[in-house]
């Protein structure tokens, strides 16, 4: 593990990812082929020889846009950063360097980069996305470039954030029913809540017990310890759609803003699928300085 992790930003964001990436997404475990164009397409007409250091920050269980890179680049020094613990991410990754660290605070040397590459990670980080293009700025040597995509308010998957919103309003309601509830303990409302996450191997088990009269119930007390873990669950990732819905961009001009706000230059394209609906956007961002 990474000794530079900052667990001070991974409250939630681990809990979320670790059910999340690779397979559980909005794009079920790999982006639409129109990512991997706009991504591997400009790094080989950018990257110096095809062979400059390339780093992906938020790279996923399943390091799919990273393979795809190696595949399309073999030559170039490739490393994944991604707050998931290393046992959890893809073992077959011959040829990339995995970093288990936070976006905004990767604890790898300044100026090391020749690309930066993220697909659909800044937009979640909401009151991160600030630092985390300073720590794309300072991880990109003088010369180098980012490339980055970013979710559309109006792309086709935009419902599919309102639905996780609502989901996990049910299931915060239902969640605070059982704390509050006066009625005596019964350990089948646990079972049978709407939208449970199985995060833990301890709420696994609960269920589990509940669901099967023959297995021994948990106690009051320790059920409802984890319904109150749970419900801080639900809160956190709560807030990390909510801060997603907040920051999306509509307009080319609004992405555009945002990077000049974060001292990049930018070039925004905005990516279309083959039935010309809306994807997302595409940016080059170079430091204004370079």
């Amino acid at each position: 593990m990474n000794q530079a992790v900052d667990r001070s930003s991974l409250v939630f964001w681990g809990d979320f990812w670790r059910n999340r990436s690779g397979g559980q997404g909005a794009f079920k475990g790999r982006y639409p082929r129109e990512v991997e164009t706009f991504v591997v397409d400009n790094l080989r007409a950018r990257l110096p020889k095809k062979t400059g250091c390339v780093i992906d920050i938020g790279a996923g269980a399943d390091l799919w846009l990273s393979t795809r890179i190696k595949q399309a680049l073999p030559d170039c020094q490739l490393t994944a950063l991604d707050i998931l613990e290393a046992e959890r991410v893809a073992p077959d990754r011959s040829g990339i360097t995995y970093v288990q660290a936070s976006a905004c605070a990767s604890g790898l040397a300044a100026a090391s980069f020749d690309a930066v590459v993220s697909a659909f990670t800044v937009d979640y980080l909401d009151r991160d996305r600030i630092k985390t293009m300073d720590e794309i700025g300072r991880l990109l040597k003088p010369t180098g470039f980012a490339l980055l995509v970013m979710h559309h308010k109006c792309s086709c998957i935009a419902p599919f954030f309102h639905y996780e919103i609502t989901s996990l309003l049910s299931l915060r309601d239902a969640l605070l029913k059982v704390l509050t509830s006066s009625k005596p303990w019964d350990r089948g409302r646990i079972a049978w809540l709407p939208g449970l996450s199985i995060n833990s191997a301890e709420l696994k088990r609960l269920v589990l017990n509940c669901r099967n009269k023959e297995l021994p119930g948990p106690s009051e007390t320790e059920a409802k310890a984890l319904v109150r873990e749970e419900l801080r669950r639900v809160e956190g990732n709560l807030a990390i759609w909510r801060g997603l819905e907040r920051n999306l961009f509509s307009e080319e001009g609004q992405v555009d803003d945002f990077f000049g706000g974060c001292g990049f230059i930018s070039k925004v394209t905005t990516l279309l699928l083959p039935t010309a609906t809306v994807l997302g956007f595409g940016v080059i961002a170079n430091a204004a300085a370079a």
